[in-house]
């Protein structure tokens, strides 16, 4: 005959009341620990995962209406949606990007040649120390010929610097938008169950967890279509205003004038002002009048009922705001700060909406809850 099992040895009652305490200490204790590992691991790809919801909420309606067509079959749309988001997004950009490269080498080249020969650029400079000089400010030849070789050394190093930087950022692009367009197909497929899931974590109200959702939303279309949209017009039209008026490089122009009208308030005037000086040099002051009216008013049409339209009274902040959370986004993130600022602005703003609507009675009755069991 076989003995019988020994009983497993009894737990103290007092040990099974300190594991009960316990237990949720350590648990969050180890839920800590790998939510940071875990946004270390992502911490190269959080520029990615942002660009992916950014992309989802842009192209989701997209999304929905292929799946319509192709009948439920979320794979086959998800594809197509992904593929789509390659014809417009990366062909697009790839081609201005390689036009932009090509008219910056050769307008540094052709910069670095005038001021290595300055006998070339006698006239504008001529004229550069004429109007400096009705402003109180003497040059010498001297003074010039030494800031002209010292410029021509800045700018060829510059250039070569610049064009290695391109070559290097141009296949760290390709790898981050593939994987953008991963992570965009997947989520496409499967967003709606990570939304549940996450919801199901969150111990806000469902109708709390869709506005954040809903201006998330409504920030990325705005930014995007939008901010973008009308951006992208004021730097086309800028382009083509240079290229008319014979100002060198106007797709380089264009594309920074693109950049500058994501600034509200100052914008594309820190592109216009500069060049409309350089054609009252060059002696075409009516040219140079024109071109600073006519991109004046487009920009002003634009800024003030394009982009208002396009971006809906509801993702609308203060100039002022905008213009903060542009510049510190920028001075914060680089070039994804034209997407982060504002939309770390627009949650803060939510959020302080929700507490001022909702949390604020809250805060103040526990708060007197407190008092009254303090003075009892």
């Amino acid at each position: 005959m076989t003995e019988p099992d020994a009983p497993p040895p009894s737990i103290p009652p007092f040990a099974a009341a300190d594991n009960k305490v316990l237990a949720p200490t350590w648990f969050f204790i180890l839920f800590i620990t790998t939510l940071l590992g875990l946004g270390y691991v992502m911490r190269p790809f959080a520029a990615d995962i942002v660009a992916t919801f950014v992309l989802v909420a842009l192209f989701h309606g997209t999304y929905e209406k292929i799946l319509r067509w192709m009948g439920g079959r979320r794979w086959a749309a998800s594809a197509t949606t992904s593929l789509w988001i390659v014809l417009v997004v990366a062909i697009p950009v790839s081609i201005v990007g390689y036009s932009l490269v090509i008219e910056a080498l050769a307008a540094f080249n052709a910069s670095r040649d005038m001021l290595a020969n300055p006998g070339g650029a006698v006239d504008l400079f001529a004229r550069a120390k004429n109007a400096l000089g009705t402003l109180g400010l003497h040059l010498n030849d001297e003074h010039v010929n030494r800031l002209t070789y010292r410029a021509a050394s800045i700018l060829s190093d510059f250039a070569l610097a610049q064009a290695t930087k391109a070559l290097n950022n141009g296949v760290t692009i390709i790898v981050h938008f593939t994987i953008v367009v991963v992570m965009v197909f997947y989520l496409l497929v499967d967003g709606q169950r990570l939304k549940r899931f996450v919801f199901d974590l969150s111990p806000l109200p469902i109708e709390e967890e869709e506005l954040l959702v809903q201006k998330f939303q409504e920030v990325s279309r705005g930014i995007l279509v939008g901010n973008g949209v009308g951006s992208v017009l004021q730097g086309v039209f800028g382009g083509i205003a240079m290229w008319v008026v014979g100002i060198p490089a106007p797709i380089l122009w264009g594309a920074a004038m693109t950049l500058f009208a994501f600034l509200p308030v100052v914008g594309v005037s820190l592109i216009v002002i500069p060049a409309t000086v350089y054609l009252m040099l060059v002696g075409k002051v009516t040219t140079g009048i024109l071109f600073f009216l006519f991109c004046m008013a487009q920009a002003l049409f634009l800024e003030n009922v394009v982009k208002t339209r396009l971006m809906g009274t509801q993702t609308r902040m203060h100039d002022l705001l905008v213009f903060l959370s542009v510049i510190g986004g920028l001075a914060g993130f680089g070039v994804f700060g034209l997407l982060y600022g504002p939309l770390i602005t627009v949650s803060f703003l939510t959020l302080a909406e929700l507490y001022r609507r909702t949390y604020r009675h809250k805060v103040a009755e526990r708060i007197l809850l407190r008092s009254s069991i303090m003075d009892g």
